[in-house]
């Protein structure tokens, strides 16, 4: 939407390996292209050998996995709105934050999203150290839970406890769900 709306912005989209841009990122994008204007056909718009989408604007999306050398990828100018999905499994977060991302953002006043289930194999993660637990401390965190999808019927969000063996109590139940 920022980039069909103004010209020339630039959005970067990190996930935590290159094959998840494959897999997760791009089914995602013929959801939301479903109902975009004609100008903005997502096949005419994405270039896969370069990671991005460049908009008839100007405005261009990069999307890459931050595994290897990939993040690199996300290197650029300048960007005016960032996100790090899937950030608590990103191997080398810190470093997409602080030395690629941030950068970019000081002239744009852009923004940098973090948006992850917690690590539950990996409570001592950088996510959950320098960010989370202290967005948390100071107020600032935003958490989304099952029970906030208004796309998930309640019918549905019942079947879905009913999976796990100690319902809305189960361990799993609650990193997955409720975002705990």
């Amino acid at each position: 939407e920022v980039c069909i709306q103004s010209p020339f912005i630039i959005c970067k989209h990190a996930c935590p390996t290159q094959k998840m841009v494959k897999e997760m990122i791009y089914p995602q994008l013929r959801i939301i292209f479903q109902d975009a204007p004609p100008e903005f056909d997502l096949e005419t718009l994405w270039n896969i050998s370069e990671g991005k989408l460049k908009f008839p604007n100007g405005s261009m999306i990069t999307i890459a996995g931050t595994d290897g050398n990939n993040a690199d990828n996300l290197r650029g100018t300048y960007c005016h709105l960032a996100t790090c999905d899937e950030s608590g499994f990103m191997d080398n977060l810190d470093y997409v934050v602080k030395s690629i991302l941030r950068p970019q953002t000081l002239t744009t006043g852009g923004k940098i999203s973090l948006i992850s289930t917690p690590n539950p194999t990996n409570i001592a993660h950088e996510f959950h150290t320098k960010y989370v637990f202290p967005a948390e401390a100071s107020g600032k965190l935003t958490k989304f839970t099952i029970y906030d999808n208004t796309r998930i019927s309640q019918e549905d969000i019942d079947g879905i406890i009913s999976d796990f063996t100690l319902g809305v109590e189960d361990p799993q139940f609650r990193v997955e769900y409720m975002v705990e």
